[in-house]
């Protein structure tokens, strides 16, 4: 098992809305195995067929992209966590291992829990059991929600939604990524990117710049989106708040 790197920052409980949402003896358990650490961009959290080390919960503007990689090196994103969520949490409670992989976007600090810990505090604790056992849903909602998005929507809603998600998750209204990382990420040709971005920008809802997307306009984005972006967000406020 490779250990991940990261600069250790402080132990405590982090800023993330998951942990946040938890009873404060529910986090009680947790806290004494949280370690703050800051990671960088590429950092490989999750390795598909590897065992999971450890869980993390990335902290506000921290973003990990789950990705399935085909034979060609040919990568899609199939969801996206930031601080609404856990990453591995799914693969500690289930065979161990992790059935994609989970790279840091963007960089942060993230709170990290090995997983031996992580699972005797689960075991130890029947409502860390029960919200980490609707987190999977939610993950599992999400994935399915992508697919018929996918399936049926056009690239300009699909664009619309995945920048919208990413200003929730990131709580940024500038967005450091190119056309060509969100083309790959979308499974989208950057051409095909370009085009849709230059009308998105020309009706004044984003200005993209060198290596950087700015929302400018964030309610035509809601608008121009699909009905996916809605409904995703809906499960995510009813997931957090049903912690409280």
């Amino acid at each position: 098992m490779t250990p991940i790197p990261g600069r250790l920052i402080r132990d405590e409980i982090a800023p993330n809305r998951l942990l946040a949402s938890l009873p404060t003896d529910v986090r009680s358990v947790l806290g004494p195995h949280l370690k703050t650490v800051e990671l960088m961009r590429g950092t490989m959290l999750e390795t598909l067929g590897e065992p999971t080390s450890h869980v993390h919960f990335p902290h506000d503007g921290a973003l990990v992209s789950v990705q399935q990689t085909m034979q060609d090196g040919a990568a899609v994103e199939v969801a996206a966590i930031g601080s609404e969520g856990a990453v591995g949490s799914r693969a500690v409670l289930g065979s161990g291992t992790a059935l994609a992989q989970a790279v840091v976007q963007l960089p942060g600090l993230f709170a990290r829990v090995p997983a031996i810990a992580f699972l005797a505090a689960v075991r130890a604790q029947p409502t860390l059991h029960a919200r980490m056992m609707n987190y999977g849903e939610l993950l599992i909602a999400e994935l399915q929600q992508s697919i018929a998005c996918n399936a049926l929507h056009d690239v300009e809603s699909r664009l619309c939604r995945w920048l919208l998600q990413t200003q929730d998750r990131t709580r940024a209204d500038i967005l450091p990524f190119t056309q060509e990382v969100v083309g790959r990420l979308l499974g989208v040709r950057r051409t095909t990117i370009t085009l849709v971005a230059r009308l998105l920008q020309t009706a004044g809802m984003i200005r993209w710049m060198r290596g950087k997307v700015e929302i400018a306009d964030r309610e035509a984005l809601e608008r121009a989106t699909c009905e996916c972006y809605a409904a995703g967000r809906q499960r995510m406020h009813r997931f957090l708040a049903a912690g409280h």
